[in-house]
């Protein structure tokens, strides 16, 4: 889902990013899998819960939403009657981030445990939804997850450009520098982004592109259709 997540990591080495699981993959991780957090369906929530890993998760039913609320931005995403959601029930110590309308079950919630594992878990099940585009391809989807990413895995995202469902976007780094390669693949141009980098750098080198570096952001011109910028950012 290019929307929800446009800044991908290359690297040869194990992620330290958080894993995916969704409904019976959670049946043959281990905790050392989880160990840098993990995203979960519900299905997923339901199995690794009855495997004895606590996961902030009580119950799940099938359910029937039209609509979903999201409380940070206090705002409301409508035509979700169609897709695979549930009503769910939560720990009590969970932090929930959205919920289904009008009953106010969580949608989607953050959960620490005991053992320090991490968790963001979104009510519904992955593997049955496939066209639903009101409930994942929203702008607040997007933010929240990685907003719940960076949380659970206890780590920031090289690069973030939100509100840009068409940049698909690439980072390698080393101790000193970043190196950023950005694909418009879509028919419009990307009307200058602003792209949120993992620390403050002090210089920056444009190929295919110019703009402005300050502190931890970068201000980039222009992305034609079907076009590629990149940058290099350093620091002292």
């Amino acid at each position: 889902n290019i929307l929800a997540l446009n800044a991908i990591p290359c690297t040869a080495e194990k992620s330290e990013y958080p894993i995916l699981l969704c409904g019976e993959n959670a049946k043959y991780v281990t905790e050392e899998d989880l160990e840098n957090g993990v995203i979960l369906d519900a299905p997923a929530a339901q199995i690794l819960t009855q495997r004895g890993i606590d996961v902030g998760f009580v119950s799940c039913a099938d359910a029937d939403y039209s609509c979903e609320y999201f409380i940070e931005p206090n705002e409301v995403i409508n035509g979700i009657k169609d897709c695979d959601v549930k009503k769910l029930i939560c720990n009590e110590k969970a932090t929930v981030l959205s919920a289904y309308l009008p009953d106010k079950t969580p949608a989607s919630y953050i959960y620490e445990n005991k053992k320090g594992i991490r968790v963001f878990v979104i009510a519904a099940d992955f593997y049955k939804m496939t066209f639903c585009p009101n409930f994942y391809n929203n702008y607040h989807r997007q933010k929240q997850l990685f907003d719940a990413i960076e949380y659970v895995g206890r780590k920031k995202f090289p690069v973030v450009c939100l509100k840009n469902p068409f940049l698909y976007v690439m980072a390698s780094k080393d101790e000193n520098a970043m190196s950023v390669a950005l694909f418009n693949i879509f028919e419009d141009e990307i009307i200058k982004p602003e792209i949120q980098l993992d620390r403050k750098y002090t210089s920056i080198k444009f190929v295919n592109c110019n703009g402005e570096l300050i502190g931890d952001k970068v201000y980039l011109s222009e992305i034609a259709p079907y076009g590629i910028a990149a940058f290099e950012v350093t620091f002292e």
